[in-house]
């Protein structure tokens, strides 16, 4: 999924071959916007825990020892609450 800003494009999702979701894949400066996406997507993702680092907020699959993506059957089984999630990301995003 690619959304076209004035700061680059943003991609919401990044789908890997092995079933693993990055979320996001890549959101060019809008840490404000990842972040609640992140949290949207982990309240919505059973399992899922949002995470920050230094550009953006990620939301990541909750393990003891090492943050692991979230897979697809997870990011499906939530489809209604990723699909919220990303409206409001768009929201945010246009807003600046």
């Amino acid at each position: 999924m690619r959304i076209p800003t004035v700061d680059g494009i943003v991609n919401p999702l990044g789908f890997e071959r092995t079933g693993a979701v990055q979320v996001p894949w890549k959101i060019p400066g809008h840490k404000l916007a990842s972040q609640n996406y992140a949290i949207a997507v982990a309240n919505a993702v059973k399992g899922a825990k949002p995470y920050e680092n230094r550009v953006m907020w990620t939301a990541r699959r909750e393990h003891p020892t090492e943050r692991q993506p979230l897979w697809i059957e997870a990011v499906l089984d939530a489809a209604d609450g990723v699909r919220d999630a990303l409206a409001d990301l768009i929201k945010d995003i246009k807003k600046g």
